[in-house]
C-alpha cells in the first residue's frame, strides 16, 4: 500500500513537473522569435506610411553612446549603429507581428544565441531589450548595462 502511495505521488510530481517544462518551453520559443519575416503571424512590411528613416539616440545618454542612423534608398532600409565599441551595418528588415512593427538589424548580431539584434518600433522610438535570462541568453549591446534601451527619433 505504501509502494502505491509513494508512485502515485511520484507520478503526480512527474507530472507537473512536465507540465511545467512544457509551459516553460513554450514560452521561451514564443520570446526568442526567428528574426525573419515568414513565421506565423509575421510578415515583412512593404508599407510606404511610416518612414523609420533618421538618426536615433539613447533617452538616457548617461547609459552608452550608441547611435542609430537609419536611410531609405529605393532597395528599402540601411542602417549603421555606432559608439564605443561598436559600429555595424546592414539592411534593415521591418517586421510586423500582429499591431506591433519590429525594426530587425540583420547584419548586427547578439552575444549568445547569434540572432539578428531587433526593436519595437512605436512612434519614433525604438525599444531594445539588450540582454535576456537565464532561460534565453544574450547580449546586445555589452557596454550598455541596462535591460531596456530606448532610441528615440531626433527631429
Amino acid at each position: 500500500m505504501k509502494i502505491q502511495k509513494s508512485l502515485s505521488a511520484l507520478s503526480v510530481v512527474s507530472l507537473v513537473i512536465v507540465v511545467t517544462m512544457t509551459v516553460i518551453s513554450c514560452a521561451v520559443s514564443k520570446s526568442s522569435r526567428n528574426n525573419g519575416a515568414g513565421k506565423t503571424g509575421m510578415t515583412e512590411s512593404k508599407s510606404v506610411d511610416v518612414d523609420y528613416s533618421g538618426v536615433y539616440k539613447l533617452s538616457d545618454n548617461q547609459v552608452c553612446d550608441i547611435v542609430i542612423t537609419i536611410k531609405k534608398d529605393n532597395s528599402g532600409y540601411t542602417y549603421s549603429i555606432t559608439g564605443k565599441g561598436v559600429k555595424n551595418s546592414g539592411k534593415l528588415s521591418v517586421v510586423k507581428d500582429g499591431k506591433n512593427i519590429y525594426l530587425a538589424f540583420t547584419g548586427t548580431k547578439r552575444s549568445g544565441d547569434n540572432a539578428a539584434i531587433e526593436g519595437l518600433y512605436s512612434e519614433g522610438k525604438i525599444t531594445v531589450q539588450n540582454y535576456g535570462n537565464s532561460l534565453n541568453q544574450y547580449v546586445c549591446f555589452k557596454k550598455c548595462d541596462v535591460k531596456f534601451l530606448e532610441f528615440i527619433k531626433e527631429d
